[in-house]
C-alpha cells in the first residue's frame, strides 16, 4: 500500500500517540464511504448519512465537539464541490475548517479552498507558488498553510528535503506551519520535523521559534485559551 512512499534519513522513534485526529480517524473508517462509492452510485451526503445509519443531528453533535471540518484525501482526482453544502453548514454552526490542497493538485485548489470554502487553514499547500495571484490571496487573507516536509518528500511532491518550498512559501509573506501530516506512516515525530526544517533548509532557529508561534495562533482552541498558548510559547521560546 504504502511502497510509494520513498525512505527519508529520518530515525524511527515510536508513533506518537494519536490525540485530537484520532476521533476523525475512527469517525472516518466507521461511517465514510470512498469517494468513488459517492460519484458511482450519485449518492449525496444526506444518503450516506441515512445508509449508515448515522443522521445529521450525530454528525452535527459529533462535530460541534471537535470544533473543525476538515477535508482531506486526493484532491488530484476528487472535487470538493459535492461538499460545499456541508462545509457551509459547518461554518455557519461556528466550526472552523481545514482544507487540504495544493499537494498534488494545483494552485487553483488552493485558491477553491479559500474563496469557496472559507478555509483557515490550508494541508500542505505547496503548490500554491505556481501562482502569484493565488500567493498575494493568500497572504492577503493570512491563510496559515500545514507545511509537511518529510511526507512531502516520502510521497514524491518534493524531490528532495532540501528542494522543499517551504523557506520560499516564507520568503514570500506566507503564513507557514510546521506539521507531521502522518507521523505514524511517516515514522517521525513534530521535534524531527523542527530539525528537518534547520538542518536541510537551514531555517535559523528563531524563525523556527516564529513558526511555532505562529501554529499556535492558527489553532482552533477558543481565543482566550489561545492567547495563553501563544504567551506561554512566547515566554518559553524567549521570544
Amino acid at each position: 500500500m504504502f511502497s510509494r512512499f520513498r525512505r527519508s534519513r529520518a530515525p524511527e522513534p515510536e508513533p506518537d500517540p494519536v490525540v485530537e485526529d484520532g476521533a476523525f480517524d475512527a469517525f472516518d473508517a466507521a461511517f465514510g464511504p470512498p469517494a468513488e462509492v459517492y460519484r458511482d452510485r450519485g449518492w449525496t451526503l444526506d444518503d450516506t448519512t441515512e445508509v449508515f445509519g448515522v443522521r445529521s443531528a450525530v454528525l452535527t453533535e459529533f462535530l460541534a465537539r471537535h470544533a473543525r471540518w476538515v477535508a482531506a484525501g486526493n484532491e488530484a482526482e476528487f472535487k470538493t464541490e459535492p461538499f460545499y453544502g456541508l462545509i457551509k453548514e459547518a461554518r455557519q454552526s461556528g466550526l472552523h475548517v481545514t482544507i487540504h490542497a495544493g499537494e498534488w493538485g494545483p494552485a487553483t485548489n488552493v485558491k477553491e479552498a479559500i474563496e469557496e470554502l472559507g478555509a483557515e487553514r490550508v494541508g500542505h499547500g505547496v503548490r500554491v507558488l505556481e501562482d502569484g495571484n493565488i500567493v498575494a490571496l493568500a497572504r492577503e487573507r493570512g491563510t496559515a498553510f500545514e507545511v509537511c516536509m518529510t511526507s512531502n518528500y516520502q510521497s514524491g511532491v518534493v524531490g528532495s528535503l532540501d528542494t522543499h518550498p517551504l523557506m520560499r512559501m516564507l520568503d514570500l509573506g506566507l503564513n507557514v506551519t510546521i506539521n507531521t501530516d502522518d507521523p505514524s506512516i511517516s515514522r517521525i515525530t513534530l521535534s524531527h520535523e523542527y530539525y528537518t526544517a534547520c538542518e536541510d533548509l537551514r531555517m535559523p532557529q528563531n524563525i523556527l521559534k516564529q513558526r511555532i508561534v505562529a501554529a499556535a495562533h492558527a489553532c482552533f482552541l477558543p481565543d482566550t485559551e489561545k492567547e495563553n498558548l501563544a504567551k506561554r510559547l512566547y515566554k518559553d521560546l524567549k521570544l
